[in-house]
């Protein structure tokens, strides 16, 4: 295993961040709204709405979200893009 103070190591090791489990949701309509004006005006990310409510990653959801809108226009489905949030 290198060493934590080899090349960039220590930089890799310390700008990571852990994903815990999520928070799950006591109203969900209102805690997505919250999410929603926090993401449009800057005062959240998406990456920490998705980690905070379900612990997921954001890349892994955007993949899938990109997968699934693909799939819609494929198969002539609608796609729905809530204020194209993701």
């Amino acid at each position: 295993m290198p060493s934590f103070y080899e090349g960039i190591n220590a930089e890799a090791y310390c700008a990571c961040s852990w994903i815990g489990a999520g928070t799950g949701y006591i109203d969900p309509l209102k805690e997505m709204q919250a999410d929603v004006l926090g993401i449009s005006n800057g005062l959240m990310t998406k990456e920490d709405a998705i980690a905070t409510r379900s612990g997921g990653a954001f890349r892994k959801v955007a993949r899938q979200r990109t997968r699934d809108l693909e799939l819609d226009r494929k198969l002539h489905l609608p796609s729905h893009m809530a204020g194209n949030l993701l």
